[in-house]
């Protein structure tokens, strides 16, 4: 036998210290040079949730308008139906903006 062969190094079957895992890839804060901009919110939502946002947006500002807005009008006054339902449906876009900001 020969004296190379038959230490406890690294052999063609593994035999030895593995070597360690590769290096993390860098960081957003390292590609920006370090500096840590903490976390960065959008102010409108993308997808779904922004078109439900503005959908909830325009039923709200619908209704308000015409609760707002009705008794100038030069036509007759509107029904209590049509202002029950012009107040829902401001309460409604009101709940659906609350559950959607949240």
């Amino acid at each position: 036998m020969e004296a190379g062969k038959a230490g406890g190094g690294l052999t063609a079957r593994g035999k030895g210290k593995a070597p360690g895992p590769p290096p993390p890839p860098p960081s957003r804060d390292e590609a920006n040079g370090g500096h840590r901009r903490g976390w960065q919110r959008s102010i409108w939502p993308r997808g779904r949730r922004g078109r439900a946002l503005l959908v909830a947006l325009v039923v709200m500002i619908a209704a308000a308008l015409y609760l707002v807005f009705a008794d100038a009008l030069a036509v007759p006054a509107p029904s209590a139906e049509w202002q029950l339902l012009a107040y829902f449906l401001w309460i409604i876009g009101l709940n659906m903006l609350v559950w959607l900001m949240n």
